[in-house]
């Protein structure tokens, strides 16, 4: 008969490896298999129409607009798209989902480049990290096209994890983001991130979302950016036994586990 303590830890392992390689080949870390560090949702709007500015630690260097249409280079922090005063551009609320949930909106272009730039401290060298943010092209097939025309772009953003001096280690680039359908749909979210190993020595980073094209002036390349997550990912786990017989409480089994990538030692 196998012991019933020997069961329950075998059997609670064996299935938190089984979950993590479920979760882990997608390249970045699922919801499942990760540990916050940082994480902004840009909070709750006092109304639907509410306008603000970015929260504290949060860095960017496009210009915050109060009133009338959201030029480029400028930005509101808002729970709906139609608050930015651009009739060509989707209608709808965040990716967080919460009443009045706020969003990070910009018009991409002349004045500004780095869309978002935040220093994060404490970290554990060697160990894995995903940086990830829900964004949307608030442009539409059905209008921004036909102001456009052959001259429109695409919104693409670089993510790009520094050290505390300004040295890229690891870079990632969206490519184009689609459309969203038409002005009766809500902004298309679509999830982008990586992962990336924290080199020895290395406790803090600067996470940067920037602008591909560098802030030049584009027709289109207008977006919406929610939910930034940099997380810690939970350790590998594997599991192994030496010897393939019955485990009984009174037998002795040699068995094998080991733990890589912990964030936490």
């Amino acid at each position: 008969m196998i012991h019933r303590k020997h069961t329950y830890y075998f059997v609670l392992l064996l299935t938190f490896v089984l979950c993590y390689l479920q979760t882990h080949g997608q390249g970045i870390c699922s919801s499942n298999a990760l540990a916050p560090v940082f994480s902004q949702t840009f909070g709750q709007g006092a109304s639907s129409t509410s306008k603000s500015t970015v929260p504290s630690g949060f860095s960017t260097n496009y210009s915050f607009q109060n009133s009338g249409q959201l030029a480029d280079g400028s930005y509101i922090v808002t729970p709906l798209v139609q608050n930015s005063g651009k009739n060509d551009w989707a209608v709808g609320g965040d990716h967080t989902g919460n009443t009045n949930g706020n969003m990070f909106l910009v018009n991409a272009g002349t004045g500004g480049s780095v869309f978002f730039s935040q220093q994060v401290d404490n970290l554990c060298p060697g160990s894995r990290f995903n940086f990830s943010a829900w964004l949307a092209n608030v442009n539409t097939t059905s209008n921004t096209l036909l102001v456009c025309g052959l001259g429109y772009v695409y919104p693409n953003v670089t993510f790009n994890i520094k050290n505390t001096s300004g040295v890229v280690l690891a870079s990632y680039s969206t490519g184009n983001i689609p459309l969203t359908t038409n002005r009766v749909v809500a902004p298309n979210w679509i999830q982008y991130g990586f992962s990336f190993d924290l080199p020895s020595g290395t406790t803090s980073l600067v996470l940067e979302m920037v602008d591909a094209y560098g802030g030049q002036p584009q027709c289109g390349n207008d977006l919406a950016i929610d939910d930034i997550l940099f997380t810690a990912c939970t350790p590998t786990a594997t599991a192994s036994l030496h010897t393939v017989t019955t485990l009984c409480s009174c037998n002795n089994t040699s068995r094998q586990t080991s733990v890589t990538q912990h964030p936490f030692f």
